[in-house]
């Protein structure tokens, strides 16, 4: 989280699109900074630095090559398909046709016995033919287990891949997913598919490492019971390089990343001549300020102030409200987005909504200033002015609302509430707008930070909702079907930005024979932290 924010990192060299370059020609690009390495190797001379201002020799080395295993398989080659780890024992099983697989995991602790150092380096260049976690993940999971194992076996027909190309092009997806891949009904489409998983999240529990480990050995075992052990292939644990593979996609992109580099260089050169004056100029000081980055959500916005432990707390509020909700004046990792609009007279049914909300959440006499003249003396006006906003940004993950049509995708929310029997259930929302609202207390003015929701009514009945369940159990249903159509407003569309769980992406389902009946299909989208 320091290693790649972008005042810690120089952007050396961009290699240009389309078409990975070959090692002859890589070697052109990095041959001037081989050149520069070599020189910092044996000293350089610097005229001043903050803690020597006459004059400072340095020396430099590189210590660590961060990339991923295709990019290291480059650099110096390692493995093959035939050795499972280049730390321990785990070797390939051969079949009678002289073919390797990984199948037998009840001898998996008898794998790990650390290898010779030595080994290693003589066998590095006969090793080859790898994939790694990152790669696998999230470009050969989906396709591998759909083509290999489903397609191949005929598990999927043609009938099925063209039913799944219909429901999937009904699933209206937020700009941020991605694009539902378009050839799912001759099979083709499959190896645009992407993964979303508990191992990749910002902040991940050791019961979640412990929950996807336990998952993948069930799901390997699994594979070798139903298709035989040679379908087990290595997945070798390495180095994860999404940072590098996130701005490999933004400069692969069709974006202007040429002018919004220039800029941002621009920008952090004035900066640097700006603030090397400060120090001289109280005045400057003081204008430096209006110069603070504002909130950005381009592709090259920059990494936000927030620590795991503030994502770790925000997530909280969400996931364990029976421990005590959030109030909606509480800090959030993130900020609102605009479109916005300053000083917004709410209307009268929301604003009787958020004096109402602040009565259940205060368990205090708050009252709207129109109806000020019969409340007690010890009542709390709420002022019935707020400023909107169309996003919320939390992390890098962007909510949208209604309120701006481009952003309506995003608005789909999940959130938690306690029913009246004290159960917990989950319930699908659009957001309207948010907006910030602030109330005078007596011990001083509070902000909150809050959404306004439309929630949906649940499908006829349990069996409908938790259509895709298995053996009859509903916590594994992971997708469920809802009405399309909204309650009628009431307290609970007023909530804390806090409390919202996660997004969702839907779609519509038709359940029934004679009489088809449609739903929405709710299907959730993993938050980039998993606690």
């Amino acid at each position: 989280n320091e290693r790649f924010k972008p005042s810690n990192i120089l952007t050396l060299a961009l290699i240009p699109r389309p078409n990975e370059l070959s090692l002859h020609r890589l070697n052109h690009y990095l041959a001037p900074l081989v050149d520069q390495l070599i020189e910092l190797w044996y000293s350089i001379d610097l005229s001043e630095t903050f803690e020597h201002s006459d004059r400072k020799t340095i020396k430099t080395a590189v210590i660590c090559c961060s990339c991923d295993i295709p990019a290291a398989r480059k650099l110096c080659g390692h493995i093959s398909a035939r050795i499972a780890c280049y730390r321990c024992l785990k070797h390939a099983n051969y079949d009678d046709r002289n073919q390797p697989n990984f199948g037998g995991l009840d001898d998996m602790n008898n794998w790990f016995v650390e290898r010779d150092v030595e080994e290693i380096k003589n066998n590095a260049f006969a090793w080859k033919q790898f994939i790694d976690p990152m790669h696998c993940l999230f470009l050969g999971i989906a396709k591998w287990i759909v083509t290999r194992l489903w397609i191949e076996k005929g598990k999927l027909t043609p009938q099925n891949l063209s039913l799944m190309q219909k429901r999937a092009s009904n699933i209206q997806v937020p700009v941020d997913i991605g694009r539902i891949p378009s050839k799912i009904s001759t099979g083709e489409g499959f190896s645009g598919f992407s993964a979303d998983h508990i191992l990749v999240c910002r902040i991940v529990s050791i019961s979640g490492l412990k929950e996807a480990h336990t998952r993948l050995v069930e799901m390997i075992k699994d594979i070798e019971r139903e298709y035989e052990p040679k379908k087990i292939i290595p997945n070798l644990h390495a180095f994860w390089c999404f940072s590098t593979e996130r701005i490999n996609g933004l400069l692969d992109g069709h974006r202007k990343i040429e002018i919004e580099l220039i800029k941002i260089i621009q920008h952090n050169a004035l900066l640097d001549e700006l603030t090397s004056y400060a120090d001289q100029n109280p005045h400057l000081q003081e204008v430096l300020i209006i110069l603070k980055p504002r909130d950005s959500v381009r592709s090259l916005s920059m990494y936000d102030e927030y620590t795991d432990e503030d994502y770790k707390a925000f997530r909280l509020l969400s996931t364990t409200i029976e421990e005590g909700a959030a109030f909606g004046f509480e800090i959030f990792p993130g900020s609102f987005l605009g479109p916005s609009k300053k000083d917004v007279l709410l209307t009268q049914d929301i604003y009787l909504l958020l004096t109402e909300f602040y009565c259940n959440v205060y368990e205090k006499d708050f009252v709207a200033l129109s109806h000020i003249h019969n409340a007690s003396e010890h009542s709390i006006p709420v002022l019935p002015k707020v400023n909107q906003f169309s996003r919320l940004k939390i992390g890098t993950e962007i909510f949208g609302s209604i309120l701006s049509y481009r952003h309506a995708k995003s608005a789909k929310i999940l959130a938690q509430f306690i029913l009246n029997d004290d159960t917990i259930e989950t319930f699908p929302g659009q957001v309207q707008f948010f907006f910030e609202h602030t109330v005078y207390l007596q011990e001083g003015p509070r902000t909150h930070y809050l959404a306004f929701v439309r929630w949906y009514k649940p499908a006829k009945n349990r069996k409908t909702r938790f259509y895709f369940k298995i053996n009859d159990d509903a916590n594994s249903c992971n997708i469920e079907l809802w009405s399309d159509k909204f309650y009628e407003m009431g307290r609970d569309c007023i909530i804390p930005i806090h409390n919202i769980l996660c997004r969702f992406v839907s779609g519509t389902f038709e359940v029934g024979q004679r009489n088809l009946k449609k739903y929405m299909a709710v299907i959730p989208i993993n938050r980039k932290f998993h606690i």
